[in-house]
């Protein structure tokens, strides 16, 4: 069988923080409705601001459409999109266990966009311990 070229991976940012692809938060944006029972199994959703309370959904493009209802008011959702995710980042013990443990098993070439040396926090320059996270 040949290979799928509707799945392919993309970064979403970079190791610096930079933002590639824009995450939204839709689980905040539509908390107000029900739940859609059995979502994974279907691949296309319609909401109409002429049937509000209600999700048509199909299985697959050429599926037949199936209502379900959604409850809240649609019409209350604002358009505007949801605000945006950003990575939370490495925590700075994290970044102290990939810097001490797991460089020296990366190549050279790689070593300083994988595991950099970790970035001096306010809590390690407040002298604080960074936590360790055991082998």
């Amino acid at each position: 069988m040949g290979q799928s070229n509707l799945l392919i991976a993309e970064p979403t940012g970079t190791e610096r923080g930079d933002v590639i692809i824009p995450c939204y938060d839709w689980q905040a944006k539509f908390s107000s409705l029900g739940k859609i029972t059995g979502i994974k199994q279907f691949h296309h959703f319609v909401f109409s601001s002429s049937r509000s309370g209600v999700c048509m959904v199909r299985e697959y493009a050429n599926s037949p459409v199936h209502d379900v209802l959604v409850g809240g008011d649609i019409q209350a959702i604002s358009a505007e999109l949801p605000s945006m995710m950003s990575p939370p980042g490495l925590s700075p013990a994290r970044q102290e266990y990939l810097y001490t443990r797991i460089r020296p098993y990366v190549t050279a070439e790689h070593q300083d966009r994988l595991c950099p040396e970790p970035v001096a926090s306010e809590e390690a320059d407040a002298g604080r311990s960074v936590e360790t996270i055991p082998v």
